[in-house]
């Protein structure tokens, strides 16, 4: 389980860990909370699903206050007050290296100075020191008697894509999956910005700081902190441990971790084949044991080595002790729990498709027809062909042709009707004040939980941003010419194409890039502009859907670590954020908290930790207005 190649307490704990595993239980700081409810692999029945959801609140409650923003030159990240006196806890690729100013943001808005100490280049983690006296927010850390276990629960806070004054750090929930030296793995989403946020145990103290993430939703690691306290003094006199290797590629060929390479601890394949051509170019012994320090001086490699944090993390090696993935947060094991909380719920949420495409879930609002839903994704609507193209399916499979009855482009929601007298229905719960850690349930067509997860953000607006064509315009004060068409943009499918000149957009004229930007300042991703384009001696229109620039401009798609999202994720009014891990066509369809009731509709897949979702309170205010008058409203 944990330890360092240094023979470090951390690793004597390693059996004594193992022991103990099922037998310690988490010191708990409310004793109503039944505790062995965190040592259960699954939860028994929902009164564990609650008494989880109490945890998740409690420790919210406690952490938010003390998970800062870091500055440091121009890395940004996050970090965790473990001390009154103003130690925090971040991870070292966030401070690079001792000695350097760092800029600290609180969640309240106070902002304050500090200065990094050392680090733990294995485990990812430095220290940095507020300047200031305090006493200063903070939380423990876990402590030697309390070794994490593999299963347990955990939370997770941080700052994903960077300090936001406008909200607080999102909280989330997972499970330890599996534990190594110096690096641990959670199903606890984590995202960029987020490098240097705490992990907590259910006892409310700080087991680990995220270090980094893959393409795996699932495979969030974190470096543990009790690597950290055996050399805390040495971190806090600023010292760098462990010493960094004379070359950082002779130490990733360092397999066996002896601080010696010889060709006899390399099977067959890449890495004896490398080591061959070592020997080779350089005139090596093949028999030998060369120490890292005296094979640097001898192929002259003693350069300032480059820090490589954390160690590498083999996902498909799975030890005897890793958490079985149907027991992750959103696994089999778990949601199948969730589904004594949905019974009563069962048909509320519809299947929506377009040419038999599932392109939304939608949820009855009303019994006599009237279904809620995302209108973004519902593609061509305006058009009376798509319109009877437009299907609800319900949970007993039947189909029922659906008419656009509205649209509202501020929470992005579409009112649909159908022929149809005795749906089934369940009141909106009316307050949006959920507290941060509450479970929030998402079903699915068939009235099963599709995914779980937690108020990681209370109801807020939503800042938006304008939605791009996807060109290069050509920098002229006279006209709007194209030099670029982007991969994956909206211009594109419409036919768009370089040296085109933009005129109108509808029809209005515009002559330069400002101008053009002027007119799409106020529309957003997922809307469509038509634009008037000059082609040599043609004229031309097209109509053009808006993307967003992350999806378009960025070299790093958000699919590369995110999955699919929502092309429109952004400008709500008032939505609460959450850590639900689903895809964009299964937004539209309803939410539950954990005691069944309906709380929301679930309208943008975000990002890899953020879904939003609209409060029942706004959703139950407006269906009563568009659906109390006698006479339906047109379609806006």
């Amino acid at each position: 389980m944990f330890g360092t190649r240094f023979n470090s307490p951390i690793r004597k704990l390693t059996i004594l860990g193992a022991i103990l595993i099922g037998l310690t239980l988490p010191v708990r700081a409310d004793d109503d909370l039944d505790p062995a409810t965190f040592l259960r692999p699954v939860p028994a029945g929902v009164e564990d699903l609650r008494t989880i959801e109490t945890m998740a609140q409690q420790i919210a409650e406690k952490v938010v206050p003390c998970t800062v923003g870091l500055q440091v030159g121009q890395a940004r990240g996050s970090g965790v007050l473990v001390s009154a006196d103003g130690y925090i806890m971040t991870a070292a690729h966030v401070t690079g290296r001792p000695g350097r100013e760092v800029l600290v943001s609180f969640p309240n808005g106070k902002v304050t100075r500090g200065k990094s100490l050392g680090m733990h280049t294995a485990a990812d983690i430095a220290l940095v020191k507020i300047n200031d006296d305090g006493p200063w927010p903070f939380v423990p850390t876990v402590s030697f008697d309390d070794f994490p276990e593999v299963g347990q629960w955990c939370i997770a806070a941080g700052h994903p894509r960077g300090f936001q004054t406008e909200r607080t750090p999102p909280i989330r929930l997972g499970r330890i999956v599996d534990i190594r030296d110096d690096v641990m793995r959670t199903d606890c989403p984590i995202n960029g910005g987020d490098s240097g946020g705490p992990l907590l145990n259910s006892a409310g103290h700080v087991i680990g700081i995220h270090s980094r993430i893959s393409g795996n939703l699932t495979e969030n690691l974190h470096g543990p902190v009790l690597a950290c306290l055996e050399v805390w003094d040495r971190l806090k006199s600023g010292e760098i441990y462990p010493p960094l290797p004379p070359s950082q590629f002779l130490d990733r060929l360092d397999r066996n971790r002896d601080g010696k390479l010889s060709r006899s601890e390399f099977t067959d394949g890449y890495y004896r084949e490398l080591y061959d051509r070592l020997i080779e170019r350089f005139d090596l012994d093949p028999e030998k044991a060369y120490p890292l320090e005296q094979l640097a001086d001898s192929l002259n490699w003693k350069g300032s080595p480059t820090i490589s944090w954390g160690r590498n993390y083999d996902a498909q090696t799975r030890t005897d002790n890793s958490l079985k993935d149907s027991r992750f947060v959103r696994g089999a094991e778990v949601t199948t729990i969730f589904k004594q909380l949905t019974r009563e719920s069962a048909d509320i949420a519809v299947r929506i498709e377009q040419n038999d495409k599932l392109v939304s879930l939608g949820t009855v609002v009303g019994a006599d027809g009237w279904i809620l839903t995302k209108a973004t994704e519902l593609k061509g609507t305006n058009t009376p062909d798509a319109q009877n193209k437009l299907v609800c399916v319900f949970g007993d499979n039947r189909k029922l042709p659906a008419k656009l009855v509205r649209t509202h482009q501020p929470y992005d929601l579409a009112l649909l009707k159908v022929d149809a007298t005795d749906l089934p229905t369940i009141p909106w719960h009316s307050d949006d004040k959920l507290p941060l850690g509450s479970w929030l349930i998402t079903i699915g067509p068939k009235g099963e939980p599709a995914s779980v997860g937690i108020v990681s953000v209370s109801a807020r607006r939503i800042v938006g941003t304008p939605g791009v064509l996807g060109v290069e315009i050509a920098r002229s004060e006279t006209e709007a010419e194209v030099v670029r068409v982007f991969p994956k943009s909206g211009a594109l499918a419409a036919g768009v194409k370089a040296k085109d000149i933009i005129t109108h957009v509808f029809d209005t004229e515009v002559h330069n890039i400002n101008e053009l930007r002027g007119q799409l300042a106020e529309k957003r991703a997922g809307d469509i502009v038509i634009l008037k384009i000059k082609r040599g001696d043609e004229n031309l229109k097209f109509k053009v859907t808006l993307g967003q620039a992350d999806d378009i401009f960025f070299q790093f798609a958000p699919t590369q670590f995110n999955g699919p999202l929502s092309s429109r994720r952004d400008d709500f009014y008032r939505a609460i954020q959450h850590d639900t891990v689903i895809q964009p066509n299964l937004c539209g369809g309803p939410v539950l908290d954990s005691r069944g009731r309906m709380v929301g509709l679930n309208v943008a897949r975000a990002d890899r930790i953020a879904t939003y979702m609209v409060p029942g309170a706004i959703l139950k205010s407006l269906v009563d207005q568009w659906t109390s008058t006698e006479r339906p409203p047109e379609p806006q």
